[in-house]
């Protein structure tokens, strides 16, 4: 195995937590086939360095041609690389609910869904009707009976939406 491609790979993902997988375009950057990306994929995977998400859709066949995300396997990997807060937070997040979805659809998206209840991370002071656009929409579309948003330190109740300090969902 290339030694040199998967340092890439792990200081790419463990910088970038949350980036979308397009095996095409990262074969294309790094001068690799798709095969020796998918080995070091598997690699990564196996030793828990890094953790795909997969593109909800009702059907396996719809899912699997979306991108996935990377994150690392857990949030302490990125400690060296000084993350944003909230891409920590996010990531800090998956690896508590061991989430294995994310949906997007157009420009719409949801951090993780578990068991079908969707969870977005918004490490802010406030949060705004803006920020809970989607999550209602996906409510609607998939009528979901909950969602929640892990917030800095918002505790509230929006219709289905539960708004959580992320220190009272992680304590």
């Amino acid at each position: 195995m290339d030694i040199l491609l998967l340092e890439k790979l792990v200081n790419m993902f463990l910088t970038d937590p949350g980036q979308y997988l397009r095996l095409d375009e990262l074969a294309k950057e790094l001068k690799r086939s798709k095969l020796t990306l998918y080995k070091a994929l598997f690699y990564l995977e196996f030793s828990m360095l890094i953790r795909k998400i997969l593109n909800y859709r009702p059907s396996i066949g719809a899912a699997s041609r979306k991108p996935a995300r990377i994150y690392p396997y857990h949030p302490c990997l990125t400690l060296p690389f000084n993350v944003p807060e909230e891409r920590f937070a996010e990531n800090l997040v998956l690896f508590e609910l061991n989430a294995r979805h994310y949906w997007r659809d157009g420009g719409k998206e949801i951090d993780f869904l578990k068991d079908l209840t969707p969870i977005e991370v918004k490490i802010k002071r406030k949060i705004e009707k803006e920020d809970l656009r989607w999550i209602k929409f996906f409510l609607k579309k998939y009528n979901a009976k909950k969602a929640y948003v892990i917030t800095k330190n918002v505790e509230d109740r929006i219709d289905a939406i539960h708004l959580n300090s992320a220190m009272a969902v992680l304590l």
